[in-house]
């Protein structure tokens, strides 16, 4: 049952920590979410060709129908907010794989697993209020959390779009993207769980890779960037590095085998 009393002002609900949370996150997620979408063409285009990016977009909407029928599936049954560290970190990894690679391939692959989070951050929110706030709190903390998170995330294609006029590509714009998305896991993830930093370490290790391409391109005026085989090295590097620490940590002889 409901404790007794009037619902909670504004003022009482930003005043608390575990609904600051839920706002905070939410509204760096979706300002690198929005940011994405709103750009995504324009970043596929020159690799994929017109036709190209509109097949990637609607993979990526179809993405994001699955992922919402997933996460729906299970989310009644597992912590709403562990429900939400899966789902940005499988975006974190979708950024990773398109900021490290130009390959047709990995461009279909990230975004298909960017699309995964695409919807599930609008519906996520209002699942974790029903779940942990009175019921009396339900209508102002929800509309407040919508408030807060669209207004924030309604400057991310307008800054995208001020990063790719100042660097002369996406690549520091997506960089940030990833980035904001990383902070929200932390805020979010079990940080005691070990596989969480793997795959932060993987997903912000092919972003540098990324990163590192562009800034020879646009600071050493290196028209061809990091080679292919330099890419693959680092790709391959990072792959055998947390390859060897899942191994090293194992709990159980079944990790091992």
């Amino acid at each position: 049952a409901d404790p007794p009393g009037p619902a909670r002002s504004r003022r009482e609900l930003l005043s608390e920590p575990r609904y600051l949370t839920m706002v905070g996150a939410f509204s760096i997620a979706l300002l690198a979410q929005i940011s994405f979408i709103a750009h995504q063409a324009a970043f596929l285009e020159p690799s994929l060709g017109l036709k190209g990016a509109g097949w990637a977009i609607s993979l990526t909407s179809l993405s994001a129908l699955i992922g919402r029928l997933a996460i729906g599936l299970v989310v009644d049954r597992i912590d709403r907010r562990l429900a939400t560290a899966i789902v940005l970190v499988v975006q974190i990894a979708g950024m990773a794989v398109l900021l490290s690679s130009a390959a047709v391939p990995a461009l279909y692959l990230g975004c298909v697993l960017f699309g995964f989070g695409v919807g599930n951050l609008i519906t996520l929110p209002g699942l974790i209020v029903q779940k942990e706030f009175p019921r009396r709190d339900f209508a102002r903390a929800v509309s407040l959390n919508v408030a807060i998170t669209q207004l924030v995330a309604a400057i991310g294609p307008s800054l995208l779009g001020v990063l790719h006029d100042l660097s002369g590509g996406y690549r520091a714009g997506f960089v940030f993207a990833l980035c904001s998305i990383g902070i929200t896991t932390l805020l979010w993830a079990d940080l005691s769980n070990r596989f969480v930093w793997f795959a932060l370490f993987v997903s912000m290790s092919f972003g540098v890779v990324g990163f590192m391409d562009d800034w020879l391109k646009i600071a050493r005026k290196n028209p061809k960037g990091l080679s292919a085989k330099q890419k693959y090295f680092w790709l391959s590097l990072t792959g055998l590095a947390t390859s060897i620490a899942i191994y090293m940590t194992a709990k159980t002889p079944a990790e091992t085998t």
